[in-house]
């Protein structure tokens, strides 16, 4: 950071002051035949603020600016600051509703306008309380043209400008003088501009670029070159316009750059890119010969926070090349700027990791118009970090940026354009930085396409440029060749759409919401070929249809590459068996994966009866039975009674305001809709557990005022580590720990008798819908809940009496006796008699970089990476223990029928999935092993863990747990994050200090690499035992993933000696 204050001068309209006596008669602004010199223009402004100031305007005053891209424009913004006030602009362009709401929000005392637009402007206020000024009123020019003596400071307000806000409706940023200052100073700074300079005024009134565009000029002695809208339209006019004028510099968004050649504006020395992400390919098209920069910064700071100047292709900059060619980098802090990276508890990221931009400085800005909540919430005061011994304010972005080794930042995206599809987190900035370098590709959008709730598809958006497209053959077919060898699978587009143009916002930006809809996209005409021939492929062209929300489709189009994944595989095999009675596996689908190679195969099943379930109704009060997995959970609590070993926490902190009722009837209304959630459970009187419905509670949730901040994690610890009793309460307990009015913990605990994992991602959906309908008086878009956890119970029953059923538990029986031994790994430690179950967790990442490699390692192997995982896991249990015979557990979701999918209930089943491993076999071979026992498990995975211990020998040892003794488990479902109308949410990760098993090791796939920890048991194992074992487990991978070499398991290298911290 650099300091460029000038003391002798506070304010932007001083510079210009300044300016007006070195270059009284250069020309200062032109409009159409119309121009005012330096020297003029400041006259009609002083005239102007001088009779603002008769008329009430001092330090502060908000003044409306409704003014069309005109003369008046500027005169109005510069008497404004002359007279002290600042000035809120109106474009009378803008729709009306935006524009009355801004009117009734700033509530102005003063409007500025021009007489034209005096009966347009009647139609959005009444002037009872609003004095109407029109800048072309003769009686302005009456005014002294003498420069107005106030004293202006630089805490003073200098604009009001309305932005988007999250909750659908604008709010105002406040900036002040110092801001507007130092921009102008570093503006003059970087660009160098002088008075030979012709700018183009582009930007709206409405948007910060626009004083951005004047600043520049009116700082440097050039001239401003304004036009009529029709004039600035992209393309021709445009370019013409930049042609006629001469245009010397100009600042655009990428999008209507890529409008425009360079090739025919030889004039045009100086490009500035803001406003959006701009690819590669642009900047090579425009940067030569010239000055070229990329800009950043929100409306809070001033317009700009940092700027990359494109280098020259020397030696020295040839690594910064680089990241041009590659994501061009957003530049350095300007002068008496800041910037922080920061992870959600707000500390420091280390260089070349993502995190979320924060910014400080002077550009800051006071806050938002009558929003003291939205202030303290994007505005907040850094807990330890401190600027000459003053608490440091830091706006908090949203967008996600690293640090570049040379210390440029990166822009990686936005927060909030983190989704996650399937269990994967994933950057859409990513994608679309990934598909700019592909040639011809100008410019590119991704989106989420919900088609459902549970089912989202990537769409890219894409243009090109003309010249290399034209020459390319099968472009689709290349670009996505090109997208698997730079992005795993679940990161890849199921559609790419080529549009001419991408539609605008007013000010220049891509309007996402207007990007056509994906079920008007299909670009292919069908021929003969492509239709359906018999009554099978019909049939299954209706549910493909459904599944993929695609009308148009060729019997010969690939599920998998239309969008498909394995959880839209399994709905689709469940309708297949309704509607066709035939039965098929998932690698059915895996092997024929179009409708007309499906229909071939299912040609030759044989027919099979398919049972309809009709829903029960419980009753309140009335018995019925537990599921097999609810009774081994039962049975657990008898042991073991009142340990918190399995209860669920889900713990979010809410920042904004928060509406109490709407929450309190969203969970009324969920816990009314699953009957699982007010369920208690009793032995009866032949000591056999029975569930019971009871009534809904009056008052679900919780309310506590905590003041003291220290005592909020021990509170929420103690709260999930209650035991339940199952005898007099339901299972869910739900607790809302209130710190301010705009600050809130929620605290969620489930019993796992009641709910799994799946389960939750239904609660939380449900949540979110709820939450947003009851606050803004909507109806609920929730489907009502056909069937619950006793039809899923009384299911079960009736399937234990079933063929299935027996040839099930004859598999499971088979695979698993003789029984397994005892795995005991290595410790120092010495096992209780009695199993324990206090534990806790050690973290484990792994890199992007490790993660991408043994995503190509599975792919090579033709396994999934969770196969991958699972046998390397498997390995490094052998070569712990050198046992021959491991059985290690897994989960399953255990909701392969469809009338399972939106119910809340423990359906998740656990399977023991057994290896051997010897000394001569090689880690493929033995991935394949693995490989066949996962699938072959899947396919008898029904069958109730409980069932299969009551049908073994197994004795009772107390000291651990029977089968396996150790876990993995890798998710893979849409868990999806919590958003609350008009809140941030922060989910908490809580080590919950208990441990079900000796060991677990759980994982999940993030933007940042495979992550997820040990959780193990702490009377068998020392922190120190675990660290060493992650390191292991990392180097143990790395060798698989980067070794060329197909080493025997028994030779595969670690050192047991090598204590790696995992981060």
């Amino acid at each position: 950071m650099t300091y460029l204050i000038n003391s002798s001068l506070t304010t932007f309209h001083h510079l210009f002051e300044s300016q007006v006596e070195q270059t009284p008669e250069q020309p200062a602004v032109v409009f159409t035949d119309k121009t005012l010199s330096y020297r003029e223009l400041n006259q009609k402004a002083n005239q102007l603020a001088h009779f603002l100031r008769k008329n009430g305007v001092t330090a502060d005053t908000l003044v409306g600016l409704y003014v069309e891209r005109s003369l008046e424009m500027l005169i109005g913004i510069l008497g404004i600051f002359k007279a002290g006030g600042a000035y809120l602009p109106l474009d009378p362009n803008y729709p009306e509703n935006r524009l009355k709401f801004i009117l009734q929000d700033a509530q102005l005392s003063i409007l500025l306008t021009q007489n034209r637009l005096e009966t347009q402007l009647a139609q959005l206020i009444t002037f009872n309380e609003t004095k109407l000024i029109k800048i072309d009123d003769e009686v302005i020019i009456k005014e002294s043209v003498e420069n107005p003596s106030i004293i202006i400071k630089p805490h003073d307000l200098a604009y009001c400008i309305y932005t988007s806000g999250s909750t659908g409706q604008p709010k105002g940023v406040l900036i002040e003088h110092r801001g507007l200052y130092n921009l102008a100073t570093v503006e003059y700074a970087t660009f160098h501009l002088c008075t030979s300079d012709h700018v183009l005024q582009f930007a709206s009134l409405n948007f910060d670029a626009s004083i951005w565009e004047i600043a520049m000029t009116l700082s440097s002695g050039a001239t401003l070159y304004l036009a009529p809208s029709d004039m600035l339209l992209p393309g021709q006019p445009l370019l013409q316009f930049l042609q006629q004028q001469m245009i010397t510099a100009v600042t655009l968004p990428p999008s209507i750059l890529s409008d425009l050649s360079p090739d025919v504006l030889p004039n045009l020395h100086t490009v500035i890119v803001a406003g959006e992400a701009c690819s590669p390919q642009l900047i090579q098209h425009w940067a030569v010969g010239r000055r070229f920069f990329n800009g950043y910064g929100p409306t809070e700071i001033t317009v700009c926070a940092t700027i990359a100047k494109y280098p020259e292709n020397t030696l020295e900059s040839s690594k910064t090349l680089e990241f041009w060619k590659r994501n061009p980098p957003i530049g350095y802090p300007i002068a008496n700027t800041r910037v922080y990276i920061l992870d959600e508890q707000l500390q420091p990221i280390s260089p070349g990791i993502a995190g979320e931009l924060y910014i400080a400085g002077i550009g800051l800005a006071r806050g938002y118009l009558n929003r003291p909540d939205l202030t303290a919430e994007r505005f907040i005061i850094h807990p330890f970090l401190k600027h000459e011994e003053t608490p440091e304010r830091l706006y908090k972005t949203g967008d996600k940026v690293r640090y570049l080794p040379d210390g440029q930042l990166e822009f990686l995206g936005r927060m909030d354009f983190q989704v996650k599809i399937r269990g994967f987190r994933i950057e859409l900035g990513e994608i679309e930085t990934v598909i700019k370098q592909f040639p011809s590709v100008q410019e590119a959008v991704v989106i989420v396409d919900e088609m459902t709730e549970t089912d989202k598809r990537l769409i890219a958006y894409i243009t090109v440029i003309a010249e290399i497209f034209e020459k390319s053959l099968d472009f689709k077919q290349s670009l996505r060749g090109f997208l698997k060898k730079q992005l795993p699978n679940y990161m890849l587009p199921a559609t790419i759409v080529i549009l001419p143009t991408f539609p605008l916002t007013p000010n220049g930006k891509i309007d996402r919401t207007a990007l056509p809809k994906p079920q008007y996209l299909s670009e292919e005409k069908l021929t003969a070929d492509d239709l359906p021939k018999t009554a099978v492929e019909q049939e299954l062209l209706k549910l493909w249809q459904g599944i993929l929300k695609f009308e148009k489709l060729s019997v010969h189009s690939h599920f998998f590459e239309l969008g498909g994944h394995s959880l839209l595989a399994v709905q689709l095999l469940a309708q297949i068996t309704t509607t066709l009675q035939v039965e098929l596996k998932i690698t059915d689908l895996f092997n024929h994966p179009t409708i007309a190679t499906l229909a071939a195969y299912i040609a030759g099943l044989p027919k099979i009866s398919v049972n309809v379930l009709i829903p029960i109704q419980p009753k309140i009060n009335a018995n019925f039975p537990l599921s097999s997995n609810q009774r081994a959970w039962w049975l657990f609590e008898q042991v073991y009674p009142g340990t918190p070993t399995y209860n669920l926490p889900l713990v979010y902190e809410l920042q904004g305001i928060l509406d109490l009722t709407a929450l309190e009837q969203t969970f009324r209304q969920i816990i009314q809709r699953h009957t699982s959630l007010r369920t208690r459970f009793r032995a009866d009187n032949n000591d056999i557990p029975q569930q019971s419905l009871i009534e809904l509670q009056e008052h679900p949730l919780t309310v506590t005022d905590l003041h003291d901040t220290a005592m909020l994690i021990s509170m929420i610890r103690q709260i999930v580590q209650r035991p339940f009793d199952f005898n007099q309460e339901s299972l869910i307990r739900i607790h809302l720990l209130r710190l301010t009015p705009a600050k809130h913990w929620l605290v969620l605990t489930f019993h796992h008798l009641v709910i799994d994992g799946w389960s939750v991602k239904v609660f939380l959906q449900e949540l979110m819908a709820l939450y947003t309908a009851f606050k803004q008086g909507t109806p609920s878009s929730l489907s009502q809940a056909s069937y619950q956890y006793a039809d899923f119970c009384q299911w079960q029953q009736h399937w234990l009496q079933s063929a299935n059923y027996q040839q099930q538990l004859t598999y499971w029986q088979t695979q698993l006796q003789p029984l397994p031994e005892l795995l005991e790994l290595p410790s120092e430690k010495l096992r209780p008699k009695v199993q324990t179950f206090g534990g806790t967790r050690q973290l484990i990442q792994l890199s992007p970089q490790l993660t991408t490699e043994l995503r190509q390692l599975s792919q090579r192997q033709g396994v999934t990476l969770f196969i991958t995982l699972l046998t390397a896991f498997k390995v490094l249990l052998y070569r712990y223990t050198s046992h021959p015979d491991i059985v290690v557990g897994t989960s399953v979701a255990g909701r392969q029928r469809q009338e399972w999918k939106n119910v809340i209930g423990l359906c998740m089943n656990n399977l023991a999935l057994r290896s051997y491993p010897v000394e001569s076999l090689r880690f493929t071979d033995f991935l394949a092993q693995v490989r066949e026992t996962v699938l072959t498990a899947l396919q008898h995975q029904d069958l109730p863990l409980q069932q299969l211990l009551e049908n073994l020998p197994i004795g009772h040892d107390l000291s651990h747990n029977p089968l396996f003794q150790v876990f993995f488990l890798m998710q893979n479902f849409d868990l999806p994050t919590l958003s609350l109308d008009g809140l941030t949410t922060i989910p908490l990760e809580l080590d919950p200090e208990t441990a079900k098993l000796d060991l677990c090791l759980e994982l999940y796939e993030r933007e940042q690499g495979l992550t997820g920890w040990f959780e193990y048991n702490t009377a068998l194992f020392t922190a120190e035992e675990i660290q060493r074992m992650v390191g292991h487990f990392q180097m143990l991978l790395t060798g698989r993933a980067t070794s060329s070499k197909n080493c025997r398991i028994a030779f595969i290298n670690f050192s047991r000696t090598t204590i790696i911290r995992a981060v």
